[in-house]
């Protein structure tokens, strides 16, 4: 499922969105490689920052328009771009708009060709519970806490982009992880919420040593 280029508008670019975009780099700093292929590069923002970084950056897309340095589908990514030619692989925000039932095949096809680390991040729907505790007479003590629960009660369906979003009925974080193992050692899974909810994940091919 591809998105019109008008989608990434001023409106696309919000606060947190651009956070989440800081989130990227943090998680790219975390892998091993010089060499890093973006699939789905959008507005460009991530790909402009890792270049300033010193990474020699390539991209991937469906859109012709967007001018990527490769063109097709991910399901067929090693037939565009060569087995374990690049260090580390970035898929942010792109596997949800294809049907679940490609992602097995997609991650097949990223632990093909990425030498060291794919870098993943998928749409998290959770509600947030938070509760504030006083105490103390003299001296007042404050503190909150908040659990985030996944809306496993409530069904996807598709959007006009998303096939498919963690935390909603039958994709299940468990479930996610399951498919991801199949290729790749998880050498780390957190939850990015600030304004945005992600589920990011850093991963290394299976042939690799964990």
């Amino acid at each position: 499922m591809q998105v019109s280029n008008d989608h990434y508008g001023m409106k696309y670019l919000t606060f947190g969105r651009l956070k989440s975009y800081i989130w990227q780099l943090e998680s790219i700093l975390k892998c091993k490689g010089s060499s890093i292929l973006e699939i789905g590069p959008g507005p460009g923002v991530t790909t402009n920052l890792l270049c300033t970084l010193g990474y020699d950056v390539q991209t991937f897309d469906y859109d012709k328009s967007l001018n990527p340095t490769h063109h097709g589908d991910i399901r067929d990514l090693s037939m565009v771009v060569r087995p374990k030619s690049v260090d580390i692989i970035l898929v942010a925000q792109v596997l949800e708009h294809l049907p679940f039932k490609y992602f097995s095949q997609c991650l097949s096809e990223l632990a093909k060709v990425a030498r060291n680390h794919v870098v993943i991040s998928l749409p998290y729907l959770v509600i947030t519970v938070q509760a504030s505790l006083r105490w103390g007479r003299r001296r007042i003590h404050k503190r909150s806490i908040g659990i985030r629960i996944p809306c496993f009660w409530k069904s996807h369906s598709f959007d006009g982009q998303h096939y498919w979003e963690v935390g909603k009925w039958r994709y299940g974080r468990r479930r996610v992880r399951e498919v991801i193992k199949q290729h790749f050692h998880i050498i780390e899974e957190t939850l990015f919420k600030d304004g945005l909810s992600q589920l990011f994940f850093i991963l290394k091919p299976l042939e690799i040593p964990d």
